[in-house]
């Protein structure tokens, strides 16, 4: 009687364990499905381990829920909550990808990176894209910018609606264009009100030369100004213009990365993005002028861009020559404003942790150089005769004082003080050519 009960006693411990087994399984499971990608410095999340680290809690919650339940309701309670598990391992991934799919539209493989909603820009045989007129939202641009009221004018530019006339139009990328500051803060508006003048602001985020001589030619024109002013923007113009060159060529138009198009798109990488974001690449020590010690994000100067794509610098001076050629031959003074990389104006104020780090945001340490990118520029501008605005001095002068606002935090567009000092620059050089007392009011519609 004794050897039964033993026995029995066993069964039922065996019995208890069998029930319980799968929870402790499933349980260190999710343990190493949430602890392990953070080890081995990675320190973040990616789309899988969401999705395995998700599964394995649902599943040792299913576990737990058969392991607690009356024995008569174990079985039912499993085939149900196996059938509920699976359709979500099966449905979630297969719904992702197909909102993936579905959402991926665009007219250029070439352009595909960019990634600019249809939902605020207009298909365009010469420009590829364009803003939509009479857009109005509020928001930001990225997490680091102020909350700004964007809007565009019956073109798609960012100016006050039904303008016909202006003194000045400033053509350019998303520099002019300035969606990270409120549009009174742009350096073409703050320029226009310490000028008396009217000044249009016709930049478009990820325009080109090409482009930007089309806007030029299509719009700019048509205000008859007195000043065509040519923004250049030193860390992506030439790459732009090497991309709108080659857009037709049948050799570069190959589909993107799919994990690049995954990650874009995907609901659920959106999602984990929003809610575990990943560490910024290319971080740097940044000294604040106010003695506070941060991480910045900063993209890496490359001064000898016009030599590693020379058909893009070689498209970039062309367009400046077409744009300077075609001012003058209708009275219209013209002059190119360069914007220097962030690297090159805050390279004093970022800690690198050896040679070779620093070495990758700036070769050498040298932020200024002979033959660089700006002086290939400046020199072809001085053999056609055309003014140049280099930025690279008067920021210097601005960071040396206060570093904090010449660039968006995590970001190389303008921040606020920026503008501000690109529109006293651009004040000084029509004050050198028109005099301080020549500011004549445009005449409105």
């Amino acid at each position: 009687m004794a050897k039964v009960e033993e026995i029995q006693q066993v069964s039922g411990r065996s019995a208890r364990w069998a029930v319980w087994r799968p929870v402790v399984l499933l349980g260190m499971l999710c343990l190493v499905c949430w602890r392990v990608p953070l080890l081995h410095g990675r320190g973040h999340y990616k789309v899988i381990d969401l999705y395995l680290g998700a599964f394995a809690v649902l599943a040792w919650l299913a576990s737990l829920a058969i392991a607690l339940a009356p024995v008569r309701f174990r079985r039912p309670l499993a085939l149900r909550l196996m059938t509920v598990l699976g359709a979500f391992l099966i449905g979630v991934p297969v719904g992702d990808v197909a909102s993936t799919l579905w959402s991926v539209r665009f007219g250029s493989l070439y352009y595909y990176s960019l990634r600019f909603p249809r939902s605020e820009n207009t298909p365009d045989l010469e420009l590829i894209w364009k803003r939509k007129p009479g857009l109005h939202w509020y928001g930001r641009k990225t997490p680091d910018c102020e909350e700004v009221a964007y809007r565009t004018d019956e073109n798609g530019f960012r100016n006050p609606p039904r303008i016909r006339r202006a003194d000045i139009v400033v053509v350019g990328d998303s520099v002019t264009e300035a969606g990270e500051v409120a549009e009174e803060a742009t350096f073409a508006r703050k320029a226009g009100e310490a000028l008396g003048m009217r000044v249009m602001n016709l930049g478009t985020s990820g325009y080109g030369p090409q482009q930007e001589l089309a806007v030029l030619k299509r719009y700019g024109l048509s205000y008859h100004p007195r000043l065509a002013v040519w923004q250049v923007t030193e860390w992506n113009d030439l790459e732009d213009a090497q991309m709108y060159l080659k857009r037709n060529d049948p050799s570069a138009k190959t589909l993107p990365p799919w994990k690049v198009v995954y990650a874009r798109h995907s609901p659920v990488a959106q999602l984990v993005a929003a809610l575990m974001p990943a560490q910024r690449p290319n971080s740097v020590v940044f000294w604040r002028s106010d003695g506070g010690v941060e991480a910045r994000a900063f993209w890496p100067y490359r001064p000898d861009r016009h030599k590693q794509l020379p058909d893009g610098f070689a498209e970039t001076t062309r367009t400046i020559a077409d744009a300077s050629m075609l001012c003058r031959s209708r009275g219209i003074e013209f002059v190119v404003l360069y914007v220097p990389s962030h690297v090159r104006v805050l390279l004093p104020y970022m800690h690198f942790k050896s040679d070779a780090e620093r070495d990758r945001f700036c070769p050498g340490g040298v932020a200024d150089r002979d033959g660089d990118l700006a002086h290939a520029l400046a020199a072809f501008c001085d053999h056609m005769g055309c003014p140049l605005i280099d930025m690279y001095p008067p920021l210097c002068r601005r960071a040396a004082f206060d570093n904090r606002r010449i660039y968006v935090r995590n970001d190389p567009h303008l921040d606020v003080d920026g503008h501000d000092e690109v529109q006293r620059a651009l004040v000084r050089f029509v004050e050198s050519r028109w005099g301080t007392t020549d500011r004549i009011a445009t005449r409105r519609p």
